[in-house]
């Protein structure tokens, strides 16, 4: 029981750390990547699979964790763009 929430816990960590890693000024100003949605989501994706194939043999729950956290943000963040109004988890 205690495993599942470290793990869980492990895995929203590095989700946080990729979604703050892909705001720095490096890729927009450096690699002259547009500082818009889509620039952002493709970096996310492009870390979050870096992440997902070295955790591939050796932690499988928090990938399944972080693969989870991933697409709940994602849905969330959708439905924000297209209107709707509810908190996000």
């Amino acid at each position: 029981m205690f495993k599942k929430e470290k793990q869980s816990t492990f895995a929203e960590d590095i989700y946080n750390k990729t979604v703050q890693f892909t705001r720095k000024p490096f890729f927009f100003r450096t690699l002259k990547l547009k500082k818009e949605f889509q620039s952002r989501f493709e970096l996310i994706v492009i870390f979050l699979s870096l992440t997902l194939w070295i955790l591939r043999d050796t932690d499988q729950d928090t990938s399944q964790d972080l693969v989870n956290i991933f697409f709940s943000r994602f849905r969330c963040l959708s439905k924000r763009i297209r209107g709707c109004r509810f908190i996000c988890r």
